[in-house]
């Protein structure tokens, strides 16, 4: 019979401290590993919108004006600016398709219109 109490206290002895364990894990995971975490996804997530504000093909007017300045060197014949123009528009086209499908929604299969 006293092997039966002891066996009995150790039990609630381990049950206690499993209660125990339980609520320290509890009170870490809400108090500072949580706002941790809530303040770096909150990070991440304000450099990703200004990351996607700055290559949005909306804003491809500010990089059409920079090929229109680095045209004027003067020196070039008529045929080479021309050449020039035609490279730098295709190559301004072919960043704007690229940021357009990096910032898009991945095609989902079955998928029958596009969220938003």
């Amino acid at each position: 019979a006293a092997m039966d109490g002891s066996a009995a206290e150790a039990k609630v002895d381990g049950a206690v401290k499993k209660n125990d364990d339980l609520e320290e894990v509890r009170e870490f995971i809400q108090g500072p590993f949580f706002s941790d975490l809530r303040r770096r996804v909150l990070y991440y997530m304000e450099v990703m919108q200004m990351q996607q504000q700055r290559e949005l093909p909306g804003n491809f007017g500010d990089s059409k004006q920079t090929f229109e300045a680095d045209e004027d060197f003067g020196d070039s014949s008529e045929d080479e600016q021309h050449g020039t123009q035609d490279r730098q528009l295709r190559k301004a086209e072919r960043l704007r398709r690229h940021l357009e499908a990096k910032w898009s929604f991945p095609e989902i299969p079955g998928r029958r219109a596009v969220p938003g």
